[in-house]
This record gives C-alpha cells, structure tokens and sequence, in this order.
C-alpha cells in the first residue's frame, strides 16, 4: 500500500497551526470495489495522524456490510443529493478534500472552490469510456481535469503520455494494493485450471465474455476447469447455465485471500477494461 502520494499533499498545509487539518474523502459509497476497499484501509492508516481530523463523505446512506471505518472517523451521508456535498463542505469547514468519482459537472463546480484545496484521483482508465461509448473525450470528465491543480493518476500510460498530450497536469502514484502478491505461491503450470477474479455483477469487468471463451476452450481441453473468484451473482450464474458449463466452471464465492486458486492456475483471465495498465 502507498501512502506517501496522500500525505505529500497533506504535508504542504502548514502544521504550526493549532487547530487539525480537516481532510474529506468523498466517494459514492464504502462498500463493494477495490476503490471502496483502498479508502477503508486509507483510513486506517491515517486514523493515527493528530494533525488531521478525517472525514467520510458519501453518497449513500449507511449500507449493511461497508468496509470498516475507525470510529474516529466522521461520516457525513448525502444521501443521494449531490448538491449536498457543497453545503457539507462549508458546514464542516473542509480544507483538503478527496474526490474519488469522476462527475464533470462536480468537478467543474469543485474547482471554483477558494477555501478547499481538492485532489482529484483518477481510478478508471480511458478505456473505460470506450466501453460505455463515450468516443469524445471533450464530454468527459477529462476536459475538466486540464482546470485542476491536484490530479493522481494511476495508469503509466495516462500519465506518462496521454495526460502531457491533453493538458493534464498529473501525478502517477503507484496502484494502492490490498493484496500481498509476494506471498503468493507462484504457479508451477501444471494444472490445467483457469481463474478469473473481481466483482461479478460489475459489467466492465466482463465475466460474461471470459465464461463464453471456456465453450471453445473445453472443446480442446476437456479437462479443463474455470474457477470464478467471486460472489455467485445471478448474471454469473445464468451465463454459465446457457453455455452448459456447469461441470467446468466453480464459483468458489469471495475469497479474501486467493492465493491457493493462483498457485494452482495456469491462466488468469483479465478482461475488465478499468484501471488498465498498458
């Protein structure tokens, strides 16, 4: 996990001063993808820092099953009235806040803001964009990105050439981790066994296409199986049943730690078009 990109930022404030630095990070929920998951432990992180008072501001109300945050945390809900977000950031005295969505519209007003310092991250890839077929990039949220004065990217290709070519003043932080990759056991190849990882009911990340290649795959390699590290989602379940794969491919439902599936895998199929890494 890194952190120091966060904290660089928060450094620049001047910390002579009395009263703590009030830093916001504002995200649609705290609940079901990685983005979710990095804030939770974010704060974790910081909920040691006595410089700063942190805040959650979400989008939604409180849902069952959020990621956990230190009770020293406060947690503003908006409960779906965007406009809201501007009355909490002057009610609450904001001075840093943390933008992790990509709304045009807010951006644009959020860069008018004189008090608050925003640091805008940049989690998707153009890519995904594309996907929703978006093809002109001057409707999207990147025109509003040219206007900002902290912008973190996490793409190499985005930030290295792509941004520099638009306007974008960015920075590249490395892609915060919740897994421990160097204590997996690498594969030796010698099963003949599939995994494909992520949130099932997100379309981007595309199971449906990975599911759909296991038809032509189990027609040269009948013994091969396909293991899907994910909750048993109903679109999941109903794109296996038309391929008729029910002996070939295993929902093994969440795993917090999927090291035994990737030890004993020879492919892992990645088709999810967000954070692309090029």
């Amino acid at each position: 996990m890194t952190n120091n990109s966060f904290s660089f930022f928060f450094s620049q404030f001047n910390k002579s001063n009395k009263n703590p630095i009030k830093v916001a990070f504002y995200n649609r929920v705290i609940k079901y993808g990685g983005l979710e998951r990095v804030t939770s432990i974010l704060f974790q992180y910081f909920q040691k820092e006595k410089t700063f008072l942190f805040y959650l501001i979400t989008l939604s109300g409180i849902l069952k099953g959020e990621y956990s945050i230190p009770k020293n945390i406060k947690r503003i809900c908006l409960y779906n009235k965007k406009n809201k977000l501007y009355e909490a950031i002057d009610k609450n005295n904001i001075d840093i806040l943390v933008y992790n969505r990509d709304n045009a519209k807010e951006i644009r007003k959020l860069n008018k803001l004189n008090k608050t310092k925003v640091i805008f991250c940049i989690h998707s890839s153009f890519f995904y964009n594309i996907y929703e077929h978006i093809y002109n990039i001057e409707k999207t949220a990147y025109k509003e990105y040219k206007k900002c004065k902290y912008v973190l990217a996490l793409i190499p290709f985005e930030n290295d050439y792509l941004f520099k070519k638009w306007g974008i003043n960015s920075i590249l932080i490395e892609n915060p981790s919740t897994f421990e990759y160097e204590l997996v056991t690498p594969s030796n190849l010698f099963y003949k066994n599939i995994i494909m990882i992520g949130r099932g009911n997100y379309l981007p990340k595309r199971f449906e296409l990975g599911i759909k290649s296991m038809s032509y795959i189990v027609k040269e390699i009948p013994e091969c199986k396909m293991f899907i590290i994910s909750s048993p989602y109903k679109n999941i379940k109903a794109s296996i049943h038309n391929c008729n794969l029910e002996k070939n491919i295993i929902i093994t439902g969440f795993q917090k730690n999927p090291g035994t599936y990737l030890k004993n895998s020879s492919l892992h199929i990645f088709l999810e078009l967000d954070n692309l890494n090029l």
